[in-house]
């Protein structure tokens, strides 16, 4: 592939001119790639479409050049909707296929699509797309810069258009797309439930739920699928910072939470113990049957730390839940400065307490309703970590 592409600084984009001549990267185009787009372009009835195809193929090849030489990805062209000809002709949008995870749409800008403003129209796709990359052309075609890049969650899902103020710089991609792996494992059982109609469809679903505060995911993921329900707890438990304590009464865990009640995990951790309910317990001690005990590790700062949480069900829907942050084994306390805040679902601060000199645990004790929910947060240095604790 005969690419010519010049890194510039990327810079974050926001409210910038398209005449800025700093922004994005700048690609040309061999003899070869003209000749192709001008091909698909002559295969079309108008002239207005023909310069549509002309330039949407030289977008998806620029994009295409661009993911392969800066971000090592091979996108899929045997799978975009712009290889067929007739499509082509019934709907110039070009696309470009990314395995597994789902299709970038690929739009061509020129300084005269903005004569009426900064707001560009969002092109037709019969799939749901991961996210849209500008790219901009002057007079001269014969390069063009890949400027910027819009993930499809940030917009509205009944949305036609968009700002060019809603541009992230180009350089965030790789760190967007490397973030949406995240998604890979649980993607077959998400496409399972037969409510979406692509794994991009599924993607974006829950990229939109990862923008919403945490303890307003799981009403939202219901809202909008309640046929999810049964799988809500296991798909929300992605992100790390969701914990339903009825699924570990169950033995059902999820994300990073380890049952300290396991003998591996037990072996693991021999040294945790948790001040519950008026009694000092450890791990591996004997327990009622009905009391679980989770184990995860909380990254602050800089630092790692234990963070337990032990529920036990009491009468008349209640109950008992317990939280304890120590030190991972050779530390001699925790550091000054750590915090444990408690929330409700409506942020009000419940409880708080900060390490002193010599402290070797923070802990809270609590009752609640089976169904009832609450904000933990943990806090040290420039760091704020929120873990969502559904009873």
């Amino acid at each position: 592939m005969n690419w010519l592409i010049n890194i510039v600084n990327p810079l974050f984009f926001m409210n910038i001119s398209l005449l800025d001549k700093t922004t994005g990267h700048t690609i040309s185009f061999s003899a070869a790639q003209q000749h192709l787009a001008r091909r698909y372009g002559a295969q079309q009835l108008s002239e207005a479409q023909a310069q549509a195809v002309y330039l949407g193929t030289l977008a998806r090849t620029a994009v295409q050049g661009f993911l392969a030489e800066m971000l090592h990805i091979e996108a899929d062209l045997n799978g975009s909707h712009s290889e067929n000809p007739l499509l082509r002709q019934l709907n110039p949008t070009f696309d470009l296929e990314l395995p597994e995870l789902g299709p970038l749409i690929c739009i061509p800008v020129q300084d005269k699509d903005l004569a009426d403003g900064d707001r560009l129209s969002l092109p037709f796709h019969p799939e749901p797309a991961l996210g849209y990359v500008v790219v901009l052309f002057s007079e001269d075609t014969t390069s063009c810069r890949v400027y910027g890049y819009l993930p499809a969650a940030v917009l509205a899902e009944d949305a036609t258009d968009f700002s060019l103020s809603q541009l992230q710089d180009i350089g965030q991609l790789q760190d967007d797309l490397y973030e949406l792996e995240e998604y890979l494992e649980i993607l077959p059982e998400l496409m399972a439930t037969e409510v979406f109609v692509s794994p991009a469809d599924a993607i974006v679903m829950m990229e939109r739920l990862k923008h919403l505060p945490v303890h307003q995911r799981k009403a939202a993921l219901l809202q909008a699928y309640p046929q999810l329900n049964e799988k809500a707890n296991h798909f929300l438990a992605v992100w790390g910072d969701f914990v339903a304590l009825g699924d570990w009464l169950k033995d059902q865990w999820q994300g990073a939470w380890a049952n300290l009640q396991d003998e591996i995990t037990a072996l693991t951790y021999p040294n945790l113990t948790l001040n519950f309910a008026g009694q000092t317990r450890s791990s591996a001690a004997p327990v009622h049957q009905s009391l679980c005990q989770g184990v995860s590790v909380l990254s602050l700062g800089g630092q790692d730390f234990y963070v337990v949480i032990r529920c036990q069900p009491q009468e008349e829907n209640l109950m008992d839940v317990a939280v304890e942050i120590s030190p991972q084994e050779g530390e001699a306390g925790l550091p000054v400065g750590l915090s444990l805040r408690l929330l409700d679902d409506t942020d009000a601060v419940l409880y708080e307490e900060k390490v002193t000199e010599g402290d070797r645990q923070l802990s809270l004790e609590l009752e609640g309703e089976v169904g009832e929910g609450f904000l933990l947060e943990f806090s040290f240095g420039n760091t704020l970590v929120q873990k969502y604790v559904q009873i």
